[in-house]
């Protein structure tokens, strides 16, 4: 529908300093835009540091990023950003997440907020470097409820670099 092209909202896993996700936020194409990181001052200070700076320089609306705690895994976390909503329909167009794979301990959990907190129309984009074969033990974890296509970027002197692009099963 129009009404959710003129809403589209991303959340960010694992933003730290939020880079990628200031950039979506600047780039003016998201009404909201979610940076969730491990609960950490430093981490959050950070991101509220940055958001202003994006306000006061670049003129983005002040009320677009949202900065949560989010411990991968945690249903109390999980709760809290889906009830974070203000607009009809908390689930996010998008989550996004950038190297964010290289602890194969956190896969696991990792695995279980992206199946929280994606909806049936959310897609799904991990851009990462490939290290092992530990991205297959958390694509595993994902494969019952997601298609996933892994797309290797065309860096002309770096073959390691991928985006994992995950979206739900439509044929129900």
């Amino acid at each position: 529908s129009s009404e959710k092209k003129e809403r589209l909202s991303v959340l960010e896993l694992g933003a730290g300093c939020g880079v990628l996700g200031m950039g979506l936020a600047a780039s003016k194409q998201f009404q909201r835009v979610v940076l969730t990181d491990a609960t950490t001052e430093w981490t959050h200070k950070n991101l509220m540091r940055n958001m202003q700076h994006l306000v006061l320089n670049f003129g983005m609306k002040e009320n677009v990023v949202e900065v949560y705690d989010l411990k991968w895994g945690d249903d109390r976390h999980h709760e809290v950003l889906i009830k974070s909503s203000d607009i009809d329909d908390p689930v996010f167009d998008w989550i996004v997440g950038s190297d964010i794979l290289y602890d194969p301990s956190s896969h696991s959990a990792l695995a279980k907020s992206i199946e929280s907190l994606a909806g049936v129309s959310t897609q799904v984009l991990l851009a990462y470097p490939r290290r092992q074969k530990d991205e297959e033990n958390f694509l595993s974890k994902l494969r019952e409820g997601f298609d996933i296509e892994i797309v290797p970027l065309d860096i002309p002197s770096d073959k390691k670099h991928a985006v994992m692009h995950l979206s739900r099963e439509t044929d129900i």
